[in-house]
């Protein structure tokens, strides 16, 4: 997004400055501007609401790029009289913010048709970005140009503030920038990678995804990373999935979940963990646990519909199968105490119970 702020009164400097989240860049990059940069944004709307860095206003992204790029904007680092090369507007993190509309572009040439100031060339490449191939002023027409700069930022997915900062801080790192080039590996990511436009839009697609975020940010466990499920070659649900620091329970290998609510699934969530070599995956349906599959030393070998006499087929030849039993219930047991610890954390869900009290049968 880009923000326009005002300088405190505190502060050495004074007047506007935007600040632009960049790819690649941990903090947004603050963008000076003159005075007639700044009365642009006045002209079409934009001001900030009090002086100091929390009295800022979202502003048209690709005005304040345009703006850039003629020189009407600049970094510290290059200063009013360099080149604004430094920055590559393609390597914006996000589409959030207002649009720029076709009255913005005609209250900001009917505006600079007459300036004379000290940036009157920079002006007059601004106001070619605004008009046609031939050279006529946009007149109630968006000039081709612009169209087309408009229509790439329509198509791509818009965030809110608090949903960008939680996509920054979990964002999968391989995740690559949208111009990576695999043969900058040797090409080990020849065959799939996540660019990161591909990242945000996959996300676009999970329902209710700001109030997913939220809900697995005030949750006691500690999120690593999410990521849409349907970056999974196996699911095509839109679910969000998110992965969890297991340092608070050292036994677990992992902690992922794919939350499906919303998405039509028949599934709620899906778990997948680990203890030791055994890796194990829990479905939920209807607030119950209604199916789950097992992993030992990386071979499949056991689902509960899989009848017992075959139950240790796939057993490596190593283990003994009474040892293994023995291994597996206390897994069990253990993972049963932390299912319902997690779901705990879920205020908008509620696990039934997994006290096996409360299903026994007892006979007259």
């Amino acid at each position: 997004m880009a923000v326009l702020k005002e300088y405190a009164d505190s502060n050495e400097r004074d007047g506007y400055y935007v600040h632009a989240r960049v790819s690649g860049r941990s903090h947004p990059i603050p963008l000076q501007a003159p005075e007639v940069t700044e009365e642009i944004y006045r002209q079409i709307g934009y001001k900030p609401t009090r002086k100091g860095p929390s009295g800022g206003v979202q502003v048209p992204k690709d005005l304040t790029w345009t703006l850039y790029d003629v020189g009407l904007h600049w970094t510290e680092k290059s200063g009013p009289q360099g080149d604004p090369s430094d920055l590559d507007p393609d390597d914006l993190r996000d589409a959030a913010g207002p649009g720029l509309t076709e009255g913005d572009i005609a209250e900001i040439l009917d505006f600079t048709q007459d300036y004379r100031g000290q940036y009157q060339s920079r002006v007059k490449n601004l106001r070619e970005k605004f008009t046609d191939e031939s050279g006529d002023e946009s007149s109630g027409t968006t000039p081709p140009s612009i169209t087309s700069l408009l229509e790439e930022l329509s198509d791509k997915p818009s965030f809110s503030d608090d949903v960008e900062e939680r996509l920054d801080a979990w964002e999968p790192e391989s995740i690559k920038d949208d111009d990576y080039d695999p043969d900058e590996d040797g090409g080990l990511f020849d065959l799939h990678y996540t660019t990161r436009s591909e990242y945000r839009e996959s996300l676009s697609l999970v329902p209710d995804l700001q109030t997913r975020l939220q809900e697995y940010d005030d949750h006691p466990w500690e999120v690593a990373e999410v990521k849409a499920a349907s970056g999974d070659t196996s699911d095509d649900s839109n679910g969000l999935r998110v992965s969890f620091h297991t340092t608070g329970t050292p036994e677990l290998n992992e902690w992922r979940i794919a939350d499906y609510r919303g998405t039509g699934d028949g599934r709620e969530f899906t778990i997948s963990t680990g203890i030791g070599s055994r890796s194990y995956e829990f479905e939920i349906e209807e607030n119950f646990v209604s199916d789950f599959d097992m992993t030992i030393t990386y071979e499949s070998v056991g689902k509960f519909d899989i009848p017992p006499e075959d139950f240790w087929g796939y057993e490596v030849e190593e283990q003994n199968p009474n040892e293994m039993m023995h291994a597996l219930i206390a897994d069990f047991h253990h993972l049963i105490t932390v299912i319902e610890e997690f779901f705990d954390g879920l205020t908008s869900f509620e696990l039934e119970s997994m006290n096996p009290s409360d299903y026994s049968v007892y006979l007259p």
